[in-house]
């Protein structure tokens, strides 16, 4: 009678150990990969955000503000990481602004994330400074509200991703300047780590 062939049972379990601790070595890596990617893509939805709302100012030739919002119909938070909206209207006389002058509103960020905003150089009260940011009708931000938004999750600062938009309404994202492995926005003029909640 021919032989039949295949694997023992010992062979088997030495197969599956190695793929076993293969599998061990690049999860790690795998999940560092995917927060990587889900930071960059929340940070560049931002940004695009960020420019749509730069870009109707100027086509609609108005103000249109951004701010943090926990509701999607009101200006009532500091934490954008719950959400926000892109509306027509200066920020500074508008807290609810109408259904009709809503242009987009911005998706809370996953749980565990956290996006914060600060603003230098604005003469505004510091409650308003960190909900609002308004383009004029120029693209322009409205003076004084340069600043940073700042992207953790709950790897901390090492992880974090930041977007800084200087007067004229640009946007760029932050780069770590200083090679110590955290990104750097600029406070004032002066350039400064970033730092997490």
């Amino acid at each position: 009678m021919k032989k039949i062939a295949g694997f023992t049972l010992i062979e088997l379990m030495v197969t599956l150990l190695v793929l076993a601790v293969v599998a061990g070595i690049a999860a790690p890596s795998m999940v560092t990969m995917m927060k990587n990617n889900k930071q960059t893509t929340r940070i560049n939805q931002l940004a695009g955000l960020l420019n749509y709302a730069r870009s109707e100012a100027v086509n609609q030739s108005t103000v249109v503000s951004a701010c943090a919002s926990s509701d999607g119909a009101s200006c009532n938070s500091n934490q954008w990481e719950l959400g926000g909206l892109i509306f027509l209207g200066d920020a500074s006389s508008v807290t609810t602004p109408s259904a009709t002058k809503i242009l987009k509103i911005i998706e809370p960020q996953a749980s565990g994330a956290t996006l914060r905003r600060s603003s230098d150089k604005n003469p505004e009260p510091s409650a308003f400074k960190d909900r609002y940011l308004r383009y004029d009708a120029s693209g322009r931000l409205v003076a004084g509200d340069s600043g940073n938004f700042v992207l953790c999750d709950d790897r901390g600062a090492g992880n974090a991703k930041a977007l800084m938009i200087n007067s004229v309404g640009q946007v760029r994202s932050a780069a770590d300047g200083d090679d110590d492995g955290i990104v750097d926005i600029f406070v004032n003029d002066v350039r400064q780590t970033v730092s997490c909640p």
